[in-house]
């Protein structure tokens, strides 16, 4: 309230237009500061005297006149939460440099009814970049479709910025683009501008009309037709393509674009000009012309389509064996055989996928493969026969010379499940290679029988530590008859990662009789054993509730760190008792707390809310304050040290305070920050005052703050004063929503 009332007694003594020039031009820098401060708190009755001011004979007074009147024009247009999201919005909307106008734009984003107008003032801005972040903005928060012109303009002009940012924006907007709209831009632009709204036009299927000499006049840019190429395409504009194909030459930049219109358009290319295109040095090209061979037999096609199938490219020779065998038939079926043999990945899988449609003659030479001297080749014919037949047809293999043969078979085997892959499975199980012999028993044991759960027992000594570790997660996971005793053994094991195995175990049973044996993992240098303890140790607590357990763990947070440190203070905040607060304030007062929340809400359940006292700080007081506030009735100590806080330094705790003073049923406290120099103070002070019935200044009226000036008109009781507020509001957001107030408060009274 000092604050308000001091802001109209600075207004009178600035009556004088010749004192505040003097103000304004002392030499005395925290005079004019404090000059500027008194006029801005004055509000709106202050600028005639910065008018008269800003016409003063001294040109310094009057520059610092008309800033000032500039600045406060700006800033009630703003809210404290806009500054406090972006904190130089206010310089970048009087002019600052087109980065910050830019950023300024993309952070109105997150305010879609109070950012709305100064959105679309930017939009308007001069810097391309600036327009297209206000654009993007009023996009994202559903605010209209204002932005659609400006964008179009932007589009067709010589050099936008992120053109496909545009016109994926205008795309999301279709339904407000019109023929006119687009027809009106593409007669003032520029080929690049032109190339670009026919590519919108394709996208958005919004045609216009436009003559056959400009799309002609375009293919004749070879920089600028990517658009007249794709418009053509798009609306199938047959009678263009035999343009798009005498522009398709080898060195042309877009000749795959070329080849992609040609054949959505369905026009044959001539084979005099896709011979050059299926050798070319562009990947992308070649991959094109051989989608685009066209039905009709021509023999030097087929033979280039021959060589493609040995190209560098995956993807070409995925595409060429596809073309070679629809355009040679049956004839073809030998040489995708030795393709399917030499390739691998994607094109191999092609091949396998041709071959089997043609299962009587592919199925004798893949048994025939089966035979082969060379491994890979009846590995091929596995493969190709697995496909045709099933495992059955292939279960031979599992007597193969060649481990990975047999390691192929074992893997197939491993996923099917059923008896004929038992059987395979059994075989391998006494396979000559010890991993073979592994990992066939481990499969068996998924199927659940316990003579194979079993068979894992010689496993578990294994010399080699990966078998040794899958063994027992595979022995425990499948209930083997002594995996409870095989846990707990193991947290006495050497190696950490197996005592992790037996923790995590004794954790999926819900086992807690190891905790005393897991509190030393805690402090061990091994990460991912730490966790481990961590996590078994809180289930453990939460079903014991064991007072030494939860002693011994409290005892080591002074020396526990990191995630560890977070497991452990979980565990004494969520289970623990009264004894444990003093090591839950040294983690508070040390700044080492992973949840701060969780501690103050421990100690606030064992020694009463205002115990939190202690535990203020300007970083903890919104967190404090929520718990006291949630805690009635309060106490002395607690009233005193509020009403300290609501003359605190720092802005953060002031705004908590005024926060949280009605649930305090503090209005002396609410009283005082409705004066505040920070605006968010004076907002929060108005809903606390508003709930405490402590009456709202008039002066907030006329605040710089839009928010604060909404707040004021909605909980002051004085109609009459809104309405002459109203009738000067800047902001049209505050008149919408207060007009809706308003409404709602005239249907209630009905």
């Amino acid at each position: 309230m000092a604050a308000v009332l001091a802001a109209g007694l600075a207004l009178l003594a600035f009556q004088d237009p010749r004192a505040l020039a003097e103000r304004l031009s002392s030499d005395d820098v925290a005079a004019r500061d404090q000059a500027a401060l008194d006029l801005r708190r004055a509000g709106r009755a202050a600028w005639p005297l910065l008018e008269r001011a800003a016409r003063s004979a001294d040109p310094e007074a009057a520059g610092r006149a008309r800033d000032l009147l500039d600045a406060v024009r700006v800033r009630r247009r703003l809210t404290w939460r806009m500054i406090d999201a972006c904190p130089g919005l206010e310089a970048a909307l009087r002019g600052g440099t087109s980065s910050s106008r830019a950023a300024a734009a993309r952070a109105l984003a997150g305010f879609p009814d109070e950012g709305r107008e100064l959105l679309l003032e930017l939009l308007r801005d001069a810097d391309a970049e600036t327009a297209l972040a206000a654009a993007e903005s009023l996009h994202e928060t559903h605010s209209g479709r204002e932005w659609v012109p400006r964008m179009l303009d932007l589009l067709a002009s010589p050099a936008p910025p992120r053109p496909r940012t545009v016109a994926e924006l205008l795309s999301s907007a279709r339904a407000s683009l019109t023929a006119d709209d687009l027809r009106a831009r593409f007669d003032g632009a520029a080929p690049a501008g032109r190339s670009r709204l026919l590519e919108l036009s394709a996208s958005v299927q919004s045609a216009f009309p436009i003559d056959a000499a400009e799309i002609l006049d375009l293919l004749a840019a070879p920089r600028a037709r990517a658009g007249a190429v794709e418009w053509i395409a798009a609306f199938g504009r047959r009678e263009f393509a035999v343009a798009l194909e005498e522009r398709l030459v080898p060195a042309a930049p877009d000749a795959a674009d070329l080849l992609c219109a040609l054949r959505r358009l369905s026009h044959p290319v001539a084979p005099e000009r896709l011979l050059p295109l299926l050798e070319h040095d562009d990947e992308g090209v070649r991959e094109q012309a051989v989608q685009a061979i066209p039905e009709d037999r021509d023999p030097s096609i087929d033979a280039a389509l021959a060589r493609l199938l040995d190209d560098p490219s995956t993807s070409v020779r995925q595409r060429a064996v596809a073309a070679y065998a629809r355009r040679l038939g049956d004839a073809a079926r030998g040489r995708i055989l030795e393709f399917y043999l030499a390739q691998d990945g994607d094109p191999r899988d092609a091949a396998a996928f041709l071959l089997c449609r043609s299962r009587e003659w592919t199925a004798p030479r893949a048994r025939e493969l089966l035979h082969d001297r060379d491994a890979v080749r009846r590995l091929r014919g596995a493969e190709l026969l697995h496909r045709l037949d099933g495992l059955d047809a292939v279960r031979g293999l599992a007597e193969d010379p060649d481990e990975g043969v047999r390691r192929w078979i074992l893997t197939k085997a491993g996923s099917a499940g059923d008896d004929d892959a038992a059987s395979i499975l059994r075989t391998l199980a006494a396979d000559a290679s010890a991993s073979v012999r592994f990992d066939a028993v481990r499969a068996l044991a998924r199927g659940g029988r316990r003579e194979d759960i079993e068979a894992l027992v010689p496993w578990l000594d294994s010399a080699e530590f990966t078998v040794r570790h899958q063994a027992t997660e595979a022995y425990i996971r499948h209930g083997g008859a002594k995996a409870r005793d095989l846990m707990t053994r193991l947290l006495d094991d050497s190696d950490a990662s197996m005592r992790c195995v037996g923790l995590a175990a004794l954790q999926d049973r819900a086992s807690p009789e190891a905790a005393e044996r897991a509190l030393p993992f805690l402090d061990d240098p091994d990460a991912s054993l730490r966790r481990a303890a961590g996590s078994y140790l809180e289930q453990a607590a939460a079903g014991t509730r064991d007072p030494s357990l939860l002693a011994a763990v409290a005892g080591r947070l002074d020396r526990l760190e990191g995630e560890t440190l977070a497991q452990a203070a979980r565990i004494i905040t969520s289970h623990g008792a009264p004894a444990h607060a003093p090591a839950v304030r040294r983690l508070l007062a040390e700044g080492r707390a992973p949840h701060e929340g969780r501690a103050l809400d421990a100690l606030a359940r064992w020694e009463g809310a205002s115990a939190l006292l202690e535990c203020l700080t300007p970083a903890r007081c919104d967190a404090v304050l929520d718990r006291l506030a949630a805690a009635r009735p309060h106490g002395p100590a607690v009233a005193e040290r509020v009403r300290a806080l609501a003359a605190h330094p720092t802005v953060a705790v002031r705004r908590s305070v005024a926060r949280h003073a009605a649930d305090l049923a503090m209005p002396d406290a609410a009283s005082l920050l409705l004066g505040d120099p920070d605006a968010g103070v004076r907002c929060l002070a108005i809903a606390s005052a508003r709930r405490l019935g402590v009456a709202i200044p008039a002066p907030l009226l006329d605040d710089e703050d839009a928010d604060v000036r909404l707040a004021a008109a909605q909980g002051i009781g004085d109609p009459a004063a809104v309405e002459r507020m109203l009738a000067l509001e800047e902001c049209a957001w505050v008149r919408q929503r207060l007009a809706k107030d308003q409404r709602s408060q005239t249907k209630d009274q009905r």
